[in-house]
C-alpha cells in the first residue's frame, strides 16, 4: 500500500550510541568561533569514535518519571537549569520537541532553554512550556564580546548536546564551564529509526522507555489566529476552509515534481493556498502555472512563521513534501498528508495527531498522482470531493 504509515509516535529501540560525559569545570575554557559553529553541529564529519558509541547511558532511576534516566540526569534538582543543543532544519528543530518534553514531565519545576539555529528562535512562543528558544550564535554572544551577561552554559545544571563532531569546541567548551551533566549525543540516528526516537534516546535509553513518545505540540497566539482568519476570508470568503499546499522543500531532491501537485490541486477542485518559502520560487511558479485557471488559489510568499503556523491553524488541510513546513503542520493538529521519494518515511515522518505519509511503490521513485489523491481522500475523512482523471496512474 502507498501509505506507508500513520505517525502517532515512535516506538522502534536504538542500540545506544554514546556515553554521557559528566562535566568538570576548569579554569581554561575558551569560546568556540563563531561562524561555522552551527554547521559544525550539524554536518560535521568527525564522527563518534568507539568508545563513544560502544556503551549506552546507563539508566537511573528517577521517582515519577516513566523510565530511567540516563546518567547523571536523575540527580538533577527539581528546579534545575537545562541546556539542549540541536541545530538543523526547521524539522530538525521540531523533532527534539518530544525529548524537551519528556524531560519536562520528569522536571515540571525545572527551566529549560533549546539552542539551535535560526529555527529555534523563529519557533520562539510557540513552543508549550514557556521553553526558551535561543540562536547558538546568541547563546555565545555575551562571552565573545567580553560581556558581564551570564554565560547560558555557565549558569546551566545540565547540558544535552546532539553533535556530528563530539570533538568540537562547543562540546569542549560546554564541558569545561557547566557545573552539572554532559550528555554528548550523534545527530544523525540508525536506519530505520525515526530521527525523533533517536534523540530522546539521549535521555531515555530506548531499552527502558518502549512507551511511545510524545508528540511535538506547537500552538499559535489566538490574536495571529484570528487576523489570519479575517484574511483568508477576504481572499476565499467566508467559511471556504482552504487546502494548503506547499510544493517545496529545502531540498530539490525531496520535492515531489511539482506539476503532480498540481494535477492533484485540479482533480480535488478546493479552493488552495499555495505555501512559498525562500527555497520553493521554481516549485511554486512551476505548480502554479499547471493549475487551472478557474480555481480559486492564492499564494502566501515567504511569511514569517509564526504567521504561517496560523494561516495551517485556520487552512483545511495539508499537503507537502518532507519538509519543515510539513512538521509544523503535523505539530499543529492540521490533517496533514507528506509525500516522500528518496528520503525514508521511517526516520523523518512528520509525527502529529492526522499525519499520513505516502511513499513510492516498489522500485518507483515517488509516488503516483492517484496514491496521493487516495491519501488525502482518506487523511481529510472524505470530506473533498472525488474527481476522476480518467487516465492511467502517473
Amino acid at each position: 500500500m502507498p501509505i506507508r504509515s500513520r505517525s502517532s509516535g515512535c516506538r522502534a529501540p536504538l542500540p545506544h550510541m554514546c556515553t554521557p560525559v559528566m562535566s568538570t569545570r576548569t579554569s581554561d575554557a575558551t569560546c568556540p568561533p563563531s561562524g561555522e559553529l552551527e554547521r559544525e553541529m550539524h554536518t560535521g564529519t568527525a564522527g563518534f569514535s568507539a568508545s563513544d558509541t560502544s556503551h549506552g547511558p546507563r539508566p537511573e532511576s528517577l521517582p515519577g518519571a516513566k523510565a530511567p534516566l540516563a546518567l547523571g540526569l536523575a540527580s538533577l534538582a527539581p528546579e534545575a537549569r537545562v541546556i539542549i543543543v540541536r541545530t538543523g532544519g526547521l524539522g530538525d528543530t521540531i523533532l527534539v520537541l518530544p525529548t524537551v518534553e519528556t524531560l519536562r514531565a520528569a522536571y515540571p519545576s525545572a527551566t529549560f532553554a533549546l539552542v539551535g539555529s535560526v529555527w529555534a528562535e523563529a519557533l520562539h512562543g510557540m513552543v508549550p512550556g514557556a521553553v526558551q528558544m535561543t540562536h547558538i550564535d546568541r547563546a555565545f554572544l555575551s562571552v565573545r564580546r567580553g560581556g558581564n551577561a551570564t554565560d547560558l552554559f555557565a549558569a546551566s545544571d545540565a547540558v544535552i548536546v546532539y553533535t556530528a563532531t563530539p570533538d568540537s569546541d562547543l562540546v569542549a567548551y560546554a564541558r569545561s564551564v557547566c557545573p552539572g551533566p554532559l550528555v554528548v549525543w550523534p545527530v544523525t540516528p540508525a536506519p530505520g529509526i525515526h530521527a525523533a526516537r533517536h534523540l530522546a534516546n539521549a535521555v531515555f535509553p530506548a531499552s527502558s522507555n518502549p512507551d511511545p513518545l510524545p508528540r511535538p505540540s506547537l500552538e499559535c497566539p489566538p490574536a495571529m489566529r484570528f487576523e489570519v482568519r479575517e484574511w483568508l476570508e477576504r481572499q476565499f470568503g467566508r467559511g471556504a476552509g482552504p487546502v494548503a499546499v506547499h510544493p517545496g522543500s529545502g531540498g530539490r531532491r525531496k520535492c515531489w515534481p511539482a506539476r503532480r501537485f498540481a494535477e492533484c490541486i485540479n482533480r480535488l477542485a478546493e479552493p488552495v493556498l499555495l505555501v512559498e518559502g525562500p527555497a520553493d520560487t521554481d516549485a511554486c511558479r512551476e505548480c502554479a502555472e499547471a493549475i487551472d485557471p478557474s480555481l480559486p488559489v492564492v499564494r502566501a510568499t515567504e511569511w514569517p512563521l509564526p504567521r504561517l503556523a496560523a494561516l495551517l491553524t485556520e487552512s483545511r488541510a495539508y499537503l507537502g513534501n518532507d519538509s519543515g513546513v510539513s512538521h509544523v503542520s503535523g505539530a499543529l493538529g492540521v490533517p496533514t498528508v507528506a509525500v516522500f521519494g528518496p528520503t525514508d518515511p521511517a526516520v523523518w515522518t512528520p509525527l502529529g495527531a492526522r499525519v499520513a505519509v505516502v511513499a513510492p511503490r516498489g522500485d518507483e521513485l515517488w509516488p503516483t498522482v492517484d496514491d496521493v489523491l487516495c491519501a488525502v481522500r482518506k487523511e481529510f475523512g472524505g470530506g473533498l470531493p472525488r474527481s476522476d482523471s480518467g487516465g492511467a496512474p502517473r
